[in-house]
């Protein structure tokens, strides 16, 4: 599909780049340096077989605004020819190996959840898989890379090592960093009554007057659910 023709005297006359069709487009366009592809297909088609001249390894398509690190505009991010950076190039520019009381290499660049990332044949890769990768070669499938350390900006080879999932979870609850949320009373998800019901409950249970199954029907919640509220079983943080 083609932009929509315009008139001679706003417009401008252009070679697409891809398939070398002419197509017009406004002037106040070209100035921004638009129109080197005469539509979308073809756009796709550049962008496909291109990269991002900032050495991100990324393709600048239609998704290029949210890559992390990319600015809204296209300024600095120009498509061109897969001959990029090489990885281990971009990955050592990003590393901080100034001597920490640790020891640790930081990495400077994009961070996610506190680890560094980096773009990598078109795929997101965590700084640490790039480190061991290029000292020791490709992480085994299925193996996570965990910190000596406990540093997740570390890419230090020497601070990692390999492991399970389940080796991951334990030198997580190992570290402190591991948390059990008990949630009670309200909070809990299969509650069916809040704080303040409970301690109405029960006081208008104490007056009397009133039996467990009267407040059954009355509330709809089953009678056993009743019982256990009343007696102190269910609900100890409501006194």
């Amino acid at each position: 599909m083609h932009p929509k023709s315009t008139t001679a005297e706003s417009s401008v006359q252009l070679i697409c780049e891809v398939c070398s069709c002419p197509f017009s487009i406004p002037k106040a366009w070209a100035k921004r340096g638009q129109g080197r592809y005469c539509g979308p297909v073809c756009s796709g088609k550049a962008h496909r077989t291109k990269k991002c001249e900032c050495g991100c390894g990324a393709y600048p398509g239609v998704n290029r605004r949210r890559i992390a690190g990319h600015k809204a505009s296209t300024s600095g991010h120009k498509a061109i020819a897969p001959s990029a950076a090489p990885l281990s190039e971009r990955f050592w520019e990003r590393v901080d190996r100034a001597s920490t009381a640790d020891g640790c290499w930081t990495w400077t660049g994009t961070l996610s959840g506190g680890y560094g990332c980096i773009y990598t044949d078109g795929k997101q890769r965590r700084a640490t898989w790039v480190s061991w990768l290029l000292h020791y070669g490709e992480p085994p499938e299925g193996m996570f890379l965990l910190h000596r350390c406990d540093n997740p900006p570390c890419v230090r080879p020497d601070h990692l090592f390999l492991g399970t999932q389940k080796d991951n979870n334990q030198d997580m609850w190992a570290k402190g960093r591991g948390k059990l949320v008990h949630y009670q009373g309200g909070q809990h998800g299969r509650a069916t009554m809040t704080e303040e019901q409970v301690a109405a409950l029960r006081e208008r249970y104490r007056q009397g007057g009133i039996t467990q199954r009267a407040l059954a029907r009355e509330t709809g919640i089953p009678r056993g659910t009743i019982q256990h509220m009343l007696s102190g079983a269910t609900w100890k943080n409501v006194s």
